[in-house]
């Protein structure tokens, strides 16, 4: 286990089990395991809620640039701007909050594992910082051959305020990390709690939709 600053990530053993509530599924539920990475939070009584908007885009994504504040963005549409793209998912950005991981939950990696983890403080946004290139190997079958998925993972941290921000995706670590550097971010005002949360784990594997 490694600690920096406002986040610890570990590795959990592949026995280890994560459970969300699912609805769909008849248990009402659904478990993992052989997760790849697990980051945790300090508790954090309360969170403050954010909004943010993206200050600058590259030119295939430019079209996503408006002055409307979010909580996610997602890029899945524009895949088509990037040539050999395979998992169809240029950018994604989400919020998170600390409080929500209160009480031993988590951040998880559940496919991708992760490569080369860099840690450091951006004194410009006052955030935390976790990056990391990422891979999944996919095995081949009667469709297709063995196919490897890559993709690039930001996490911004702000301890005072106790919100998390995931920037991932395929567009490349420069892109992501202009992308990051230059996020407009502010607080709604509204206050979050452990409460608030149905479930205690995420997952930061770049899907899209």
């Amino acid at each position: 286990m490694q600690s920096f600053f406002s986040m610890t990530r570990r590795v959990p053993d592949e026995s280890e089990t994560f459970r969300i509530n699912w609805e769909p599924n008849p248990s009402g539920y659904l478990e993992w395991h052989d997760t790849k990475l697990a980051v945790t939070f300090p508790e954090t009584a309360e969170s403050r809620e954010i909004e943010f908007r993206p200050g600058w885009l590259p030119d295939e994504l430019s079209s996503l640039k408006s002055e409307a504040w979010l909580g996610r963005l997602t890029a899945e549409t524009l895949a088509d701007k990037y040539p050999n793209m395979t998992a169809n998912q240029p950018m994604l950005i989400e919020t998170y909050y600390m409080s929500q991981f209160n009480d031993g939950g988590a951040l998880l990696l559940l496919y991708y594992t992760p490569e080369n983890i860099i840690e450091e403080h951006w004194d410009e946004q006052g955030v935390d910082v976790m990056r990391f290139h990422a891979t999944e190997i996919l095995p081949a079958n009667d469709r297709r051959p063995e196919q490897t998925l890559e993709q690039d993972i930001i996490l911004m941290s702000n301890p005072d305020a106790g919100w998390v921000v995931r920037i991932c995706g395929e567009a490349g670590m420069d892109t992501l990390l202009e992308v990051a550097k230059n996020l407009e971010i502010r607080e709604t005002g509204r206050t979050l709690t452990y409460e608030d949360f149905e479930n205690h784990y995420a997952f930061m594997d770049g899907g899209v939709g």
